[in-house]
């Protein structure tokens, strides 16, 4: 589950960033056009792994758990 999380994090946070006004504007700074794709994709990275450790860190107690599984029932609901 791990990797595929990570790489639904990655691609969303991706998105994300590459549409944000900060992204935009980042690339019209004299030459900066040729890093801003390396730093998109070291930050989703850095973003999406971290996330999978706060929600499997969540998981281990009680209320975490109790937390993740009322978002996953919402998700569900969601997407039907």
């Amino acid at each position: 589950m791990q990797p595929n999380l990570e790489a639904l994090l990655h691609y969303s946070l991706r998105g994300a960033f590459k549409d944000s006004e900060f992204y935009k504007n980042l690339q019209q700074v004299p030459g900066i056009p040729e890093w801003p794709e390396d730093f998109v994709e070291t930050l989703a990275n850095q973003v999406a792994q971290t996330s999978v450790k706060i929600l499997a860190s969540s998981y281990s107690d009680a209320e975490g758990r109790k937390l993740f599984e009322r978002l996953s029932s919402h998700v569900s609901q969601a997407a039907h």
